[in-house]
């Protein structure tokens, strides 16, 4: 049996789901096991975090990185200063997902967010519609 604990820690956000009638968090397998092909050992990070800081802080001590997936959710438009509602929201993941990024900014953490977090980042983000369909996109603030 290997040692996990001299391997990076990489905290990963999870989305809220319906299964069978079920609340639920999940991630997707492509992002842990992205975590774990580049060497690092994935931590799921549910949205109850919120509802204790202090066992935020703890968990956020351990990390040494964050993944910020990509989801079927999108990020409601008040967060990047539209109006407007997202039929396809979550946001205990958007909240947490957002303190997230303001620790690990504060505190030099390594990151990499899947599309919509520049928004979260000081990034612009804009809607379009893509064959009837709503879909976002991401612009970087960052030149």
């Amino acid at each position: 049996m290997g040692i996990i604990f001299d391997k990076p820690l990489i905290g990963v956000v999870m989305c809220q789901k319906d299964l069978g009638g079920h609340p639920s968090q999940t991630v997707h397998n492509k992002y842990t096991d992205a975590v774990v092909l580049a060497g690092g050992v994935p931590l799921a990070l549910p949205h109850s975090l919120m509802n204790a800081p202090h066992l935020l802080e703890n968990a956020m001590a351990v990390l040494d990185g964050l993944l910020l997936t990509g989801s079927p959710s999108n990020i409601e438009p008040w967060h990047y200063g539209e109006a407007g509602e997202e039929l396809h929201a979550d946001p205990g993941r958007d909240h947490l997902a957002f303190q997230l990024i303001t620790w690990a900014t504060s505190h030099k953490m390594p990151m990499f967010g899947i599309w919509p977090w520049a928004a979260g980042a000081g990034g612009g983000k804009w809607r379009c519609a893509v064959a009837g369909a709503q879909r976002a996109a991401v612009v970087s603030a960052s030149p």
